[in-house]
């Protein structure tokens, strides 16, 4: 927008001979310009781009409204489809038909306007770049102008559409790639997360397409607390799961645009290479890596998200990504969800806010800033429950960033919290029990499997598996890691999650197979195998394995082999017998009753042991 004032202003000079502009002249310019000019891109930050749907330049755009100047919009073509933009007058590069008719769709839509004028300009360096559509498209055209002048009115358009050359001037159909059995068995094993052989899905689902793969970017004031040594992959996913990243906080480009070769680029990194970001993987995994790693490469960026500290910079006021951009980039994550620090040192502790930069003109507490003074400890959980009743928020997840150390006078610990309003009034009465909780389930898949044509043997299946899918959690080790008396029988954890450490790998859903199998109900069934299948995988494992570590303590190793066996073999049965997709659709349901089944009884959606 600076360029473009400068240029104005030289414009402005050369009809005055030379004169020069005050700097109140030059501010009002570059103000005007700001008003009157806007950029629309698929590239934008979410919530600038939301912003920019607020800007009164593009209040034009979008409504029908009086206008006391002239408002321009520059957009690529983010502009074309999934937004009633409306112009008066357009100039457009050429494209393809099928593009050039959805720009074509944007001007004078409201119809008011006699004089709308559209300005299509061709590129020699373009029209070789696409050249067979392009061609075609200039050529359609000009088969329909007349007297210098093409009607672009629906009427006319949809002409030219009819023409039997248009398919010729669309876009090409992206080159498919060839789907085998084997990929697709690659695909299903969702369990295993390092398959060499298993391609990333993308080009199977769009064809080949040059803006793909796509990479996300996102900034978070919590990634350096984050970036801890103590801190497992496995939290730091339990992290994003409980607070994930919404479309606001995020930009994305295609990853071969994310450069790291170029003298800006160099500099960058050099400047700041031992600072840490968090890399979020296609697969679920997340890890903390410095920006030096991160330049070399070290990790794929295809369809991955990079989350930023926010005092790194690298947004431009616009939203765009730019490493020459040094302002700490703003924090935009829910603001109803509190991150806060708890810090013991001894016999004392206090809360630390982890506030995010808010706009200009807000009052907040700064970064870090102490948000209540020491106070004498006694347990985690009462300092919990004290943060609880003073935010009127439940704590979702705790995560042990630092350890006491042995050489310390006074011994420090740190927790990370993440604090949630309550869904509803129920949320605050406590966890459920397991039983309830799996009737809930089964009242809810019965209603969901009432609207399908599915056997009643399957219907069954189905309600069966939900009815013990949660057995595994009557385990003392997961109802203490839960943060409940072993013999508690609760569905849901307590305030803070499911401890990880204490868990120490155990699934709840291979634990409620284990039992299940000796229920006469499940034994003589003729959908045993469904059932058990079905049971296992409510979280996403059992495609086709779970981990050693996974299964009930206690248990002889001839019945973990036998049992690991037979979920392997029984996935693989299953999936000869009803193929991929329904096989698929078949765990889904019961994932998806679960998860209204919680919702309903006030929890938040079981996701803190998965």
């Amino acid at each position: 927008m600076e360029k473009l004032a400068i240029q104005a202003e030289e414009s402005w000079r050369n009809q005055r001979a030379g004169e020069s502009m005050e700097k109140a002249e030059k501010n009002a310019l570059l103000r005007e310009c700001q008003e009157s000019v806007s950029i629309l891109t698929g590239e934008i930050r979410g919530h600038e781009r939301d912003l920019l749907m607020k800007k009164p330049g593009m209040a034009p755009f979008l409504e029908e409204i009086p206008l006391e100047r002239t408002y321009y919009l520059v957009s690529t073509s983010a502009g074309e489809v999934g937004m009633d933009l409306h112009a008066d007058h357009m100039v457009s590069d050429l494209t393809t038909l099928d593009s050039l008719v959805q720009r074509l769709g944007r001007v004078n839509r409201f119809g008011k306007r006699s004089d709308s004028r559209v300005d299509v300009v061709s590129d020699s360096s373009q029209m070789k770049e696409k050249k067979e559509s392009l061609f075609k498209t200039l050529s359609l055209l000009e088969d329909h102008t007349r007297e210098s002048t093409l009607d672009a009115s629906p009427i006319a358009l949809r002409e030219i559409l009819e023409s039997p050359e248009a398919h010729e001037a669309f876009a090409p159909i992206p080159e498919r790639v060839h789907t085998t059995d084997i990929l697709l068995d690659l695909w299903s094993q969702t369990s295993l997360n390092d398959i060499p052989a298993r391609p990333e899905v993308a080009p199977w689902l769009h064809g080949i397409q040059e803006n793909l793969p796509e990479t996300w970017m996102a900034w978070r004031e919590e990634v350096s607390t984050l970036s801890e040594p103590e801190l497992t992959e496995e939290e730091l996913f339990l992290w994003f799961q409980r607070f994930p990243l919404s479309s606001k906080e995020t930009l994305r480009r295609p990853t071969w645009r994310i450069k790291w070769t170029g003298a800006k680029e160099k500099k960058w990194v050099e400047s700041h290479k031992d600072e840490r970001v968090l890399l979020l993987s296609p697969n679920g995994q997340c890890r903390s890596l410095t920006i030096e790693e991160l330049s070399q490469g070290e990790s794929s960026l295809n369809f991955a998200t990079i989350v930023f500290p926010t005092g790194l910079g690298g947004l431009n006021p616009d939203g765009f990504w730019d490493l020459s951009s040094t302002t700490p980039v703003e924090d935009v994550a829910d603001p109803s969800v509190d991150r806060v620090v708890l810090e013991k040192r001894g016999d004392r502790y206090r809360f630390i806010e982890i506030s995010p930069q808010l706009s200009k003109g807000s009052e907040s507490k700064e970064e870090g800033e102490e948000v209540d003074s020491w106070s004498p400890w006694t347990t985690l959980k009462e300092a919990m429950r004290e943060k609880e009743s003073l935010l009127k928020k439940k704590c979702l997840l705790k995560l042990k960033v630092h350890r006491a150390q042995e050489w310390e006078d006074e011994p420090q610990e740190r927790w990370l919290l993440l604090f949630k309003e309550p869904s509803s009034p129920s949320e605050q009465k406590g966890a459920s029990k397991i039983d309830n909780h799996q009737e809930a389930v089964v009242r809810v898949l019965q209603r969901l499997t009432e609207k399908t044509s599915l056997p009643d043997s399957i219907k069954g299946a189905l309600s069966l598996a939900a009815a013990y899918h949660d057995l595994g959690k009557y385990h003392e080790r997961w109802q203490t890691a839960a943060g409940h008396e072993p013999q508690g029988g609760y569905a849901k954890p307590v305030s803070g999650g499911v401890d990880w450490r204490m868990l120490d790998g155990y699934r709840h859903e291979l634990g409620s197979v284990v039992e299940a199998m000796d229920k006469p109900d499940v034994q003589s069934h003729p959908e045993r195998e469904l059932i058990l299948h079905l049971i296992a995988t409510h979280h996403g494992w059992a495609r086709p394995h779970f981990e050693e570590r996974a299964f009930p303590p206690g248990l002889s190793e001839e019945t973990r082999n036998r049992t690991g066996l037979e979920v392997m073999k029984r996935f693989v049965r299953l999936q000869e017998r009803f193929g991929y997709w329904r096989l698929a659709w078949l765990e889904s349901l019961l994932r998806r009753a679960d998860g209204i089944a919680s919702k309903q009884e006030g929890e938040v959606e079981e996701m803190s042991d998965e």
